[in-house]
């Protein structure tokens, strides 16, 4: 349902998780919210048959937790959405605001989103010029400084796990003595009166996470409702990650994750209450290790849930008898990060595997019988024409269900941002115009090929891969995928053969012509 529609049902029955005593005469209240993307799609596979719902997927589910804990700490939380970046959007959310009228505004906010919810910002602090806005997010943690001194219109940041830092701001902001008390929260980032800006020290991170609340679902699922059974429900583990990266922005060595039976418990209790039959395990590292692996599958078991899920894992993560564990169990979908082919290249990057490691992880992969993505990246520091040339052929080795391959775009918080020049390092702020989602700035490269040129190969190498004598056998004629699975990797390869063939006939001068044509005439039927 649209964000808009959903709030205007949900609002006057919405009730709080549970029953608090106001800390103050009148609860502090924070409204969230967001920009979703509606063309979002899990690994590629509903383009190309999976009959799957991702809606739920589309949320920044860290809200969800945010407002759980607001919750239980003496305050009101809200979320509204919607899918419109452009006028209707800012009609919608200043409906909203004029019905609740919140005492803050709260986004959460990654690199690629940023200024287009930036835009929003301005346009409702134009109306609304003494509603705070507070901006967390792996963004403007790796930005604090740069945030309040470029961007207007956001007067506070919270750094780091945001928790406590957004309770203990509500409260201030319901007290008298603001100023002093300010300076008390860990993980703030404001402006004085005078205009400076003042960073409070770095709050340390949650050690347990399993002290915090449940996901606040009711904020985008009614109560009482039963969802589609194509729906696909997201779940989260972990907190952080305990590996370095270079490319990633994660909360790296602050690795924290709930323990198995909480994870459980929030799946059956889903699995109950919505009536679930799909989940997607959202964690980029997941099992958090073998042992907790063995003791959730038996939680599982042990709960008779009958569901299937998704979950990204890494290549030296698991072994065979693991990956045959979790098919028994549901398992559907497994993505694995490979990025490089190079050893070279994986060094550099730090990814902490082997091709060799990989290849034995695709190999139990296959035999289990699970559909497979393998992420590969290409533009890392270092990278040549055979470097790149040694990834495509190694991911026809690996020969996963699909292969997604994609140009490295250096963000902020990253190591590899460290290795772009300075004077280009502002370029996610000059995207143009009001629909775009992704960055459509002229994004640096960290090695000799410019950006625009491993995006045609990026593209280019994703078109061709599964155009290949092996890839049918292994994933359509033979090998231990469901009839559902194989349906999809004949679609793609289906449907990559007929755009190769249309490119191809495309680069005739004739033969484009009549292309063209064919498609005007057709959009002109379909349309009347």
């Amino acid at each position: 349902m649209h964000g808009f529609a959903f709030w205007l049902a949900h609002f006057e029955n919405s009730k709080p998780i549970r029953e608090e005593i106001p800390m103050y005469p009148k609860k502090p209240s924070m409204l969230f919210l967001a920009i979703v993307n509606p063309g979002f799609t899990r690994f590629e596979t509903t383009k190309y048959g999976l009959k799957r719902s991702y809606d739920l997927l589309l949320h920044k589910h860290s809200i969800l937790n945010l407002a759980a804990f607001l919750r239980e700490n003496g305050c009101d939380a809200h979320y509204a959405w919607t899918e419109c970046p452009d006028e209707r959007g800012i009609v919608e959310f200043k409906c909203v605001i004029d019905k609740l009228k919140p005492d803050a505004i709260g986004m959460s906010l990654c690199t690629n989103e940023f200024m287009i919810h930036y835009r929003f910002l301005e346009r409702l602090k134009r109306t609304f010029r003494r509603l705070p806005v507070i901006v967390g997010g792996p963004h403007v943690s790796a930005l604090p400084f740069h945030t309040l001194t470029n961007f207007p219109a956001i007067d506070c940041i919270a750094t780091g796990d945001g928790e406590h830092t957004l309770a203990q701001w509500l409260r201030v902001k319901a007290s008298k003595d603001r100023h002093y008390k300010m300076r008390e929260i860990g993980g703030l980032g404001y402006r004085e009166e005078s205009g400076e800006i003042f960073l409070t020290a770095q709050r340390k991170r949650i050690t347990d996470i399993n002290i915090l609340p449940e996901p606040a679902y009711d904020l985008i699922i009614k109560d009482g409702a039963t969802l589609d059974s194509k729906t696909v429900f997201p779940i989260f583990c972990s907190y952080g990650c305990r590996f370095h990266c270079t490319f990633c922005a994660a909360d790296h060595g602050n690795y924290r994750f709930f323990t198995p039976d909480r994870v459980a418990e929030r799946i059956e209790k889903v699995y109950n209450s919505y009536h679930v039959k799909h989940f997607s395990i959202m964690d980029g590292l997941w099992p958090p290790s073998r042992a907790w692996l063995n003791e959730f599958c038996d939680e599982i078991e042990r709960r008779k849930i009958r569901a299937g899920f998704e979950f990204a894992t890494r290549a030296e993560s698991l072994r065979e008898q693991d990956f045959h564990r979790l098919k028994r169990i549901g398992a559907e979908t497994v993505v694995v990060g490979i990025e490089s082919g190079d050893e070279g290249i994986l060094r550099r990057i730090k990814k902490g595997i082997t091709k060799e490691t990989a290849l034995k992880a695709f190999q139990a992969i296959h035999d289990a019988g699970i559909f497979s993505a393998a992420n590969f990246m290409v533009g890392n520091a270092g990278e040549t024409v055979e470097t790149i040339e040694r990834t495509i052929e190694f991911a026809s080795e690996l020969n996963p269900s699909i292969a997604l391959f994609r140009a490295h775009c250096p963000i902020p918080g990253t190591e590899a941002f460290e290795y772009v020049d300075e004077s280009e390092r502002d370029y996610w702020m000059t995207g143009s115009g009001e629909k775009d989602w992704w960055m459509q700035s002229e994004i640096p490269s960290v090695c000799d090929l410019p950006f625009k040129e491993l995006q045609k190969i990026a593209e280019g190498t994703y078109l061709n891969y599964p155009l290949r004598l092996e890839y049918l056998r292994r994933h359509v004629i033979t090998g231990w995928l469901p009839y559902e699975y194989k349906k999809i990797c004949f679609g793609m390869f289906l449907k990559h053969l007929r755009k190769l063939a249309i490119g191809t006939m495309e680069r005739f001068r004739v033969l484009r012509g009549i292309i063209r044509r064919t498609r005007r005439v057709l959009k002109a039927i379909f349309i009347h």
